[in-house]
């Protein structure tokens, strides 16, 4: 190395990637992303719904920052069924995902794919001691028995406080699953949790007045991100309560009109 560089720097390699340091004793510099290691070091909520939608976090190096450019799978990388990064959430050490739903063969009973992380084409070495794995279980299935009141009124200027109740709601993680939370009526989310209305086995939440999706029977959908995706009680064949949305008149034009019709 000749004396017209002004600064000298030692690279320190390592397997996959490298730390380059000041030689004359300054602050290592920063790797981007893309040459780091890449490799999984931990993994949070990794038991969840059998319908999917628990948010789980893959903790790592060398990681997309851009979430969504990270492919993510439950099961033998692309064999396996895809986990949707979130992006706003996830950075090149977190990727957090929301799980699919167990494939039908594994529907029904216990079921434990692995979890397959790859970026730009290349796999991530797991480096957990216990393995990457995702357990599809029951016990991390919320469930719901009813909801009430069965129905909502389409005009009303008030809010309607609807009561669901069921099993395995908080799973112990009351704060996550408030957080979490959505409920759809219809295709929208119209249902915000209310304050203190998150237990085990009940949920409160409102429908605001003037935020009523159109008449009729409406499919419910219920989530919460600690442990996903809830299901009908099996009394109920395991098909979520739906929501009637009531028709309301509100006025008639014209008022008046001929005796004889027409």
């Amino acid at each position: 190395m000749t004396h017209q560089s002004k600064t000298n720097l030692v690279l320190h390699a390592s397997v996959l990637g490298a730390t380059v340091v000041n030689a004359q004793g300054g602050s290592p510099l920063d790797i981007p992303p893309s040459h780091q290691e890449r490799k999984i070091t931990k993994l949070f909520r990794t038991e969840g719904s059998l319908l999917g939608g628990t948010r789980m976090t893959i903790r790592g190096q060398g990681f997309d920052p851009r979430g969504s450019m990270n492919q993510v799978y439950l099961g033998t990388d692309a064999a396996g069924d895809y986990c949707g990064p979130v992006d706003h959430l996830s950075n090149d050490r977190n990727i957090v995902c929301d799980t699919p739903a167990a494939p039908a063969l594994m529907y029904g009973r216990l079921g434990k794919p692995p979890i397959s992380v790859r970026r730009s084409g290349e796999a991530v070495p797991c480096e957990v001691r216990d393995g990457c794995f995702f357990t599809y279980t029951f016990d991390k299935t919320p469930n719901v028995d009813s909801i009430w009141p069965e129905y909502v009124t389409a005009t009303d200027k008030q809010s309607t406080t609807l009561t669901i109740k069921g099993a395995r709601f908080t799973q112990g993680d009351a704060t996550v699953a408030n957080f979490d939370f959505n409920m759809f009526i219809g295709n929208e989310e119209r249902c915000e949790l209310s304050d203190d209305g998150l237990s085990k086995d009940t949920i409160k939440c409102n429908v605001e007045g003037g935020n009523i999706p159109f008449p009729g029977y409406k499919d419910v959908t219920l989530t919460l991100g600690a442990t996903g995706r809830a299901r009908g009680s099996e009394a109920q064949g395991n098909v979520m309560p739906s929501v009637f949305v009531v028709p309301t008149i509100q006025g008639i034009s014209p008022p008046t009109g001929s005796q004889s019709g027409g």
